[in-house]
């Protein structure tokens, strides 16, 4: 039996009989613990379960069919009145002049809408969404008794607009005389309406063309301004324009104050400036943002008295851009930025700046469509407006939107106004559902947790807060939708027990999660105290048990080892002698190589192998001596017959012509570094082209193609390797003559036959050569070739594929040097 499996056995008996005992102890303490706890959990579990879920459940039943209910009728009560019907309809009317007011005025007639968002042929016309807070704080620095600077500081900012006199602001009755009028009912008579513009936007307004604009729309706008009348309506529009021009004189007229409210640093001083005028004492803007520092995710009071002014400032802002003055759009680039609403009188109150309250156009007119379900379509019918009511409510919790909707759709065929095709729009209003999770929230000692079919997730703390940022993995919440109860962990790596929610299904896309926190803790926490008990036991039983073991297992590695350590001990030593190359110092214990286990093995398998290797080692020195380490590494791989052989092969002659003559007047350092620079291309040349360089003579190079290995089409490589030599060559002493120096014309030749290859030489020097007839053939050939030429036989010109891939020039017989009968040569073109 081997070493390794008598330890192997040895060591693994050992530890099954001390894995059986301990295991079958924390087998028998934790059934018993476990069952225990199980039992306590399971009925507290379900006690609280069914209890808080069938009230949450019936609670956000209750609110979801409300939801639907006024959503439905509100689309309903489009679908039935004409003009509203009309102000909706895909026309192409409503195509280019948008429904901005329709959709604030659908929103004043339904305060419990909270979206309205319209479509027409594809594009958007329209999208409104309101959400809490309805408003941010605005301050009004008056600069004179017409100009103002509406600011607004918050969020770690300081924003600056130039404020203009709007439609319900005192100034437009007065100026039109509209006392008597309708116009302005539906709001507080002591306050005032302003939009706002940049100064960038103001100075780049052109009051003339936006009067050329001016258009009122068709059909009926609110109930007040059809009893006022439509030319109060272009008469308030007008009046507005007016007021922007005037606004922009006296802000032209003012250079350093526009400089100011350009530029960042001198525009927070500026507004320091007028508030410490105002208050009569230092005012600083760092210290009043610390101040007024809050959490943004802090649930924040709903006023719905806010809410309805916000709601009927966007309409009034939507009514100003319906008169096509902006493109109908209120997110033109010189459409106003905002609108605020102050009350009228002093700015300071009992030593307190007033607050005006406004909002960014931005923050409630969305550019970004929504991803709309096609649940229905309407029979398109000519002369006709049809429509169809979606059956299935969708939820929109992805941008641009920030929070969550729960919305329908109705759907438009409008074939009145075309007599080609029938053109589609829809209109989608909504109510926001952050509220109403809020609320549960708060009821609720637990957190809830919504959860789109896309994995977004909005947390809603117990105390109020909203986490934006997702509190959940993605991948973890989608999974978490499959699960009816179950455990999760946040990204801080906090566990929730939670319980899956189904409502709101007729949206098909999204669910509640309510996360059960405090109970679930709770009986998280009495669980910890079982397992620490048991814990407890386990761990001093599963000690003593292990003690034993590692005693035992210790002992028996130690007498193991003895045998094991000394043979790997000496292999080691043998290694470094290797490493160092001292073959002969290496000696292997005879006692270990006769052992009949793996070491035994190993030991003899070492030694062999070192006989090996000194045995490669005195075949890599003899071949280091005929032939380059390359090749030698070649033969050594593919292997080679030693001593002489007949072959056929390629013989190359390449000689500088007139080199005496050219190094005459030379030094010779200077001779000896040309001449190698020289040989040094020529080789390089020849070992691309798997040549042997057979030897150098003075300053000519013998190579050999087919010896001492078989070379594929050695002849063609050989004529090839020419070539390039000559190209190579060329372009060397091109650049010896850039530098004035002198150049070493070559001369080429090349002659294919078979020759004596062998190693020839002395017994402790050997070189590796080629002899016979037609090695001298190939000098004679070479002393042939003039300058730049190379000349081969017809024994090269006719071995395998020469003829087809050189181009060759016939020269005359030739009485070769030494040869008693002329050869046939060829010139490489």
């Amino acid at each position: 039996m081997s070493l390794r499996t008598r330890c192997f056995l040895l060591i693994s008996l050992l530890f099954l009989v001390s894995i059986a005992a301990s295991t079958l102890i924390i087998s028998m303490e934790l059934r018993k613990s476990l069952e225990r706890a199980k039992g306590k959990i399971d009925s507290e579990i379900i006690a609280l379960d069914h209890e808080q879920q069938n009230n949450i459940l019936t609670y956000l039943d209750i609110n979801a069919k409300g939801m639907a209910t006024l959503l439905n009728s509100a689309l309903a009560q489009v679908d039935d009145i004409g003009w509203l019907k009309q102000r909706f309809s895909p026309s192409s009317y409503n195509f280019e002049t948008r429904d901005w007011e329709s959709a604030g005025r659908l929103l004043l007639m339904h305060e419990s809408l909270d979206l309205v968002t319209s479509m027409n042929e594809g594009s958007l016309t329209s999208f409104l969404a309101l959400r809490p807070p309805f408003f941010t704080r605005f301050l009004r620095l008056p600069v004179d008794d017409f100009l103002s600077v509406i600011v607004q500081i918050e969020q770690g900012k300081v924003d600056c607009f130039i404020g203009v006199p709007f439609w319900t602001n005192q100034a437009i009755p007065q100026e039109l005389d509209l006392s008597t009028s309708k116009l302005l009912s539906g709001r507080r008579s002591d306050t005032d309406d302003w939009i706002m513009f940049t100064v960038e936007q103001l100075l780049e307004m052109d009051t003339d063309l936006l009067k050329h604009h001016v258009v009122v729309p068709e059909g009926p706008l609110r109930d007040e301004i059809t009893e006022a009348g439509i030319t109060v309506y272009k008469q308030i529009i007008e009046s507005t324009i007016e007021f922007i021009r005037q606004s922009k004189a006296r802000l032209v007229a003012r250079p350093k104050l526009v400089e100011a409210l350009k530029t960042s640093g001198l525009k927070e001083k500026w507004v320091e400036e007028q508030i410490t005028k105002l208050l009569q004492k230092p005012f600083s803007i760092q210290k009043f943002l610390k101040i007024q520092e809050i959490k943004q995710n802090k649930i924040t009071a709903r006023n719905w008295g806010d809410r309805y002014d916000q709601n009927r400032m966007a309409w009034e802002l939507g009514a100003l851009t319906g008169a096509g003055i902006w493109d109908y759009n209120p997110l033109a680039p010189l459409a106003p930025k905002g609108i605020v609403s102050l009350l009228r009188g002093e700015i300071v109150v009992d030593g307190k700046v007033r607050w005006a309250k406004g909002f960014l156009a931005k923050n409630i007119y969305l550019e970004k469509p929504l991803l709309i379900d096609k649940g229905c379509s309407p029979p398109p019918t000519k002369g006709e407006v049809t429509t169809c009511l979606a059956k299935k409510l969708q939820i929109f919790g992805e941008d641009p939107l920030d929070g969550v909707y729960l919305a329908n759709t109705l759907f438009f065929a409008d074939w009145k106004d075309t007599t080609k095709a029938p053109r589609y729009g829809s209109l989608t209003v909504g109510i926001n559902l952050m509220p109403l999770l809020q609320d549960l929230a708060l009821a609720s000692p637990d957190d809830v947790l919504f959860i789109s079919k896309t994995g977004k997730t909005l947390h809603f703390t117990s105390d109020g807060q909203i986490i934006r940022m997702p509190s959940i993995p993605k991948e973890k919440a989608v999974a978490m939708i499959q699960e009816k109860r179950g455990t999760v962990k946040d990204v801080d790596g906090k566990e929730y027990f939670f319980i899956h929610l189904d409502t709101l299904a007729a949206t098909g896309d999204s669910v509640f999660v309510v996360q059960i926190r405090s109970n679930a803790l709770a009986m998280l926490k009495q669980l910890n105290d079982y397992a620490m008990v048991l814990i407890r036991k386990v761990t001093v039983q599963h000690i003593l048990i292990s003690l034993i073991a590692l005693i035992v297992t210790l002992w028996f590695l130690n007498q193991i080892l003895k045998r094991v350590i000394r043979p790997i001990r000496e292999l080691a030593l043998a290694t470094k002698q290797i490493g160092a190359g001292k073959y002969d110092a290496v000696a292997i214990s005879k006692e270990d190589q006769a052992r009949q286990d793996e070491v035994g093995l190993l030991c003899r398998s070492f030694d062999q192998m070192v006989k090996e290797m000194q045995q490669a080692e005195e075949v890599r020195g003899i071949l280091d001596k005929v032939v380059s380490k390359e090749i030698a590494a070649k033969i050594l791989k593919e292997g080679v017959r030693l001593g002489g052989e007949i072959r056929e092969v390629t013989v190359l002659f390449c000689d500088i012509r007139h080199f005496a003559k050219i190094t005459e007047t030379m030094a010779p350092e200077l001779v000896l570094d040309m001449l190698n620079g020289c040989l040094t291309v020529i080789s390089r040349v020849i070992d691309d082209h798997e040549g042997v360089i057979d030897k150098y003579i003075g300053d000519e190079v013998m190579a050999l193609f087919g010896a001492p290995l078989d070379t594929k089409d050695a002849a063609l490589q050989a004529v090839r390797c020419a070539v390039d030599i000559r190209a190579v060559m060329l372009e060397w002493n091109k650049q010896r003559s850039l530098r004035n120096l002198c150049t070493l014309p070559i001369g080429i030749g090349i002659h294919t036959a078979k020759v004596i290859a062998g190693n020839i030489g002395a017994e402790n020097h050997l070189s590796y050569t080629v002899l016979g007839h037609g090695v001298n053939l190939a000098s004679r050939v070479c002393d042939e070739a003039g300058e730049m030429e190379i000349i081969i036989t017809k024994a090269t010109l006719e071995a395998p594929k020469v003829k087809d891939h050189i181009k060759v020039e016939p020269l005359s017989f030739t009485q070769l040097r030494g040869l008693s009968t002329p050869v046939e040569l060829f010139k490489i073109l």
